[in-house]
């Protein structure tokens, strides 16, 4: 457990090598700007009990659960792994059809999303942030909304935007990894062993290395495109991923996802 102030927590952190750390709510250092760094450069596996969002931190939104208490036992609970173990009263609906398409910010993933949507006669927008999603679907409630967010590092802005989803009866979340992901798992780029790593990724991912899923997938597409018609950048996406054979690969996805409800929140 650590806790301590602010200068003995960060030596503490500077000492411990490949450890599970726990820290909780009632510690002061814990939204703190040089606790975040320490954090995002250690190599320990950390365990935060709070009931706020920690917005400095990239987490998952598959790895947020919430403590129950049961006569003399307690256990906990995914939160956010499906809607239908959540809330299963929530979305009735098995298949959608959005008037919108929104994604996180206008970098790369926009950009594929933005035709994407061309193809299906749909709008395309972005939230300029994640931490706006949530406000964009408030303001748009008249909206039937199909969200895209990177699911590895959405955590700290899940609960609003889900609370968004609740009033707004009409959007949806759909929460991948990563776009880098969707571009491996869309057969886009091929490589030997990628298939293994995308159906069990924490079997490969080192935490020491990469803060989130959401970067380890974006450096190895980089890798594994570097010096290919494909080369990788997250800011500007390479023409090439733009072609109407790629386009509708991201497609087919993207409607295999609206016409079922396993992975729509």
């Amino acid at each position: 457990m650590l806790s301590g102030d602010d200068e003995s927590v960060l030596a503490k952190l500077g000492m411990q090598k490949s450890a599970v750390v726990f820290v909780d709510e009632q510690e002061r250092f814990l939204n703190t700007k040089s606790f975040a760094k320490a954090v995002l450069e250690s190599d320990c596996y950390f365990v935060f009990i709070t009931r706020d969002g920690l917005n400095m931190l990239p987490y998952s939104i598959s790895e947020i659960y919430y403590l129950k208490n049961s006569g003399y036992y307690q256990n906990t609970r995914q939160v956010y792994n499906s809607m239908h173990q959540v809330y299963p009263e929530a979305r009735a609906a098995e298949e959608i059809e959005p008037s919108v398409i929104l994604t996180e910010d206008s970098n790369a993933g926009h950009e594929m999303f933005r035709a994407v949507s061309q193809n299906m006669k749909t709008a395309c927008d972005s939230a300029r942030g994640k931490s706006n999603v949530a406000k964009y679907i408030l303001t748009h409630k008249e909206e039937q909304i199909l969200v895209i967010v990177d699911g590895a590092a959405f955590g700290a802005d899940m609960q609003s935007a889900v609370h968004a989803l609740e009033v707004s009866q009409g959007s949806q979340l759909w929460a991948p990894e990563s776009f880098e992901y969707l571009i491996l798992r869309s057969n886009i780029v091929q490589a030997e062993g990628l298939k293994e790593i995308l159906a069990q990724p924490g079997e490969f991912i080192e935490s020491g290395e990469y803060s989130s899923w959401e970067r380890y997938f974006t450096y190895l597409l980089e890798c594994l495109t570097k010096n290919t018609i494909y080369a990788y950048s997250k800011r500007k996406l390479n023409p090439n991923y733009l072609t109407k054979g790629n386009i509708d690969r991201i497609e087919k996805i993207v409607k295999e996802i609206c016409s079922r409800s396993d992975e729509i929140i």
